[in-house]
């Protein structure tokens, strides 16, 4: 039984600390999903770009307690980098009084 070895192994470039790795296709620490996988070299950079960028249900969570803490959508949308829009669909739900 001659398997290609090499075939399992790819290289790539950690996002976070922009060392170059070799990483095997079924053991990789990664990110997201088929179309959007960030693929990190180390456990700690996998947390690291955890850290940086919350999940979308932890964001979700940080607009709508500001804005019913009194801020107004433009700052929100400002200081959390998120899209205007996106900040403004939940501040017009909490004004429906459906969050």
């Amino acid at each position: 039984m001659n398997r290609d070895f090499t075939a399992q192994w790819k290289e790539k470039k950690c996002p976070i600390c922009g060392k170059r790795f070799l990483y095997h296709v079924g053991w990789v620490y990664k990110i997201g999903s088929a179309d959007h996988l960030k693929i990190f070299c180390s456990w700690g950079c996998l947390r690291k770009f955890e850290n940086r960028h919350p999940a979308a249900i932890d964001r979700r969570k940080m607009i709508i307690d500001r804005l019913k803490a009194g801020e107004d959508v433009k700052s929100v949308a400002k200081d959390l980098g998120e899209d205007y829009s996106k900040v403004a669909y939940w501040a017009k739900r909490i004004e429906e009084g459906k969050v």
